[in-house]
């Protein structure tokens, strides 16, 4: 299992494609903010709503994504996001974005349909540098 947060769909339809053809069976997991276009609950589009979360999800549909690709989708809200951000940054030195926290909210979310023996893979897409005057007040 590979857990990756979604913006504009190429870091994880990229990852995908390449994954795929080395393993067929690696399940693709995509971490959206609830909220963003690419929120879905049972495949059909929920109401787009508003997040605080930067560098993650989109207004849009993003012509990169391959959905096809991508096995599950799970949501994370800001209240959730935020306090691991700054657990990862704090307790685990970690300078990740607010997408790190969500990244980290969804993989322990998926991983609780691992099974034994299984692995899973979470990827921090960012860092934080790039929200400092917001994020690391």
């Amino acid at each position: 299992m590979v857990v990756i947060p979604v913006e504009t769909g190429a870091m994880i339809t990229g990852l995908a494609r390449a994954l795929k053809r080395a393993n067929q069976t690696t399940e693709i997991v995509g971490v959206i903010p609830e909220g963003s276009y690419l929120y879905y609950d049972n495949d059909k589009l929920t109401d787009i709503g508003m997040y605080k979360m930067e560098g993650l999800g989109s207004q849009y549909q993003p012509p990169l994504l391959e959905k096809r690709l991508v096995e599950a989708w799970i949501s994370v809200k800001d209240v959730e996001a935020f306090p691991l951000t700054s657990r990862l940054i704090s307790k685990e030195g970690l300078l990740v974005g607010s997408s790190g926290g969500a990244a980290l909210q969804g993989a322990l979310i998926a991983a609780r349909s691992l099974k034994k023996g299984t692995r899973c893979v979470l990827l921090f897409p960012d860092s934080a540098r790039a929200y400092s005057s917001t994020l690391l007040k």
